[in-house]
């Protein structure tokens, strides 16, 4: 049941918001405004390139894998209750048990807690899940891991159900608790991966359609775990979803161009000449073009009507002459 679609619920909202800003999407207040003149300088390109979208270190990660699970009620209680869930959750655990590195953290208290025992997979999949007096756990700093992830620069794995209980409000969080440490990730070139499965959690006798997330953060391509997570999924016949949020444009699919230009330059420079300037970076996956001649309206003197609207004179058709090989 794989789908490549667009995932529309508050949690993958918030952070699909958070990857198109990243990505550049949208303005920004902290953006510094350069003059055109300014911009020509590739120096300044280059540094602002790399203080907003940095690439990722050029250093490979210690082998050092960490899998964060969250313990409240709306995992514990309710996404576990279906067996596909529990299978799904278990499958991950399975698929970690040759990884002697992996460090195992349960998610509860209000506490990000290290697990030392040997029997992690009857731990976190059931006997962990209550106190000592037998009432269930509660509180997972969900936004700890995410953070403490981040800052690990390392493959980590987050088991939730998105939710991050506000005690002062009392009630789950609307807000973008996320997207500074989400934004750090992805403008460090790493990437996101969320595969989910879906549940019903009922309170008070209404039913709520919910979400069990395993968020993979895989750092430089380090994407073996994941590789073979979902293999193991297959081969079992589970149910689940799957996004990708990445900036890393290494290893896509690419053409060359003539000067290095990108696809609706060669249209640009027929009909409005030499751009004004023209960068391409030997550090970065990035290139500059200065295009201020052109007019950006859709009228016949303007940059629009002769990439989007003008279409193939040799043919007639529509065709449209996209500027970017690569968005993402």
């Amino acid at each position: 049941m794989k789908k490549n679609l667009f995932l529309i619920t508050p949690f993958i909202s918030i952070i699909a918001l958070t990857f198109l800003s990243s990505c550049g999407g949208g303005s920004s207040s902290s953006f510094p405004a350069f003059s055109s003149e300014e911009l020509k300088e590739d120096s300044v390109i280059e540094a602002y390139h790399q203080e907003y979208f940095q690439s990722s270190s050029a250093e490979d990660p210690i082998d050092n894998p960490a899998i964060f699970v969250d313990f409240s009620d709306g995992i514990t209680q309710q996404a576990l209750k279906d067996k596909n869930n529990l299978d799904v959750f278990k499958m991950l655990f399975n698929s970690l048990s040759t990884e002697t590195n992996t460090e195992y953290y349960e998610l509860s208290s209000d506490t990000m807690i290290p697990y030392n025992g040997t029997e992690r997979l009857g731990y976190f999949t059931n006997d962990g899940h209550k106190e000592i007096n037998g009432s269930w756990k509660i509180g997972a700093p969900i936004d700890v891991a995410i953070n403490t992830i981040v800052e690990r620069d390392n493959v980590g794995m987050l088991i939730t159900d998105g939710e991050l209980y506000n005690k002062e409000a009392k009630k789950v969080s609307s807000e973008a608790w996320a997207s500074k440490a989400l934004e750090k990730w992805f403008n460090k070139g790493h990437e996101l991966v969320i595969v989910y499965t879906d549940f019903v959690e009922n309170h008070n006798g209404v039913d709520y359609n919910k979400h069990m997330y395993v968020m993979f953060f895989i750092p430089n391509n380090k994407s073996l775990l994941l590789d073979n997570y979902i293999s193991d999924l297959d081969q079992e016949g589970l149910k689940y979803e799957k996004v990708r949020f990445s900036t890393n444009t290494k290893d896509l699919f690419s053409r060359d161009y003539k000067n290095s230009q990108l696809p609706g330059s060669p249209t640009y420079l027929e009909y409005f000449g030499n751009p004004v300037s023209y960068y391409r970076s030997e550090n970065s996956a990035m290139e500059f073009i200065d295009m201020t001649n052109a007019y950006f309206n859709c009228y016949e003197e303007g940059l629009v009507h002769y990439l989007r609207d003008f279409g193939n004179p040799n043919t007639g058709k529509e065709e449209n002459y996209p500027l970017f090989d690569k968005l993402l």
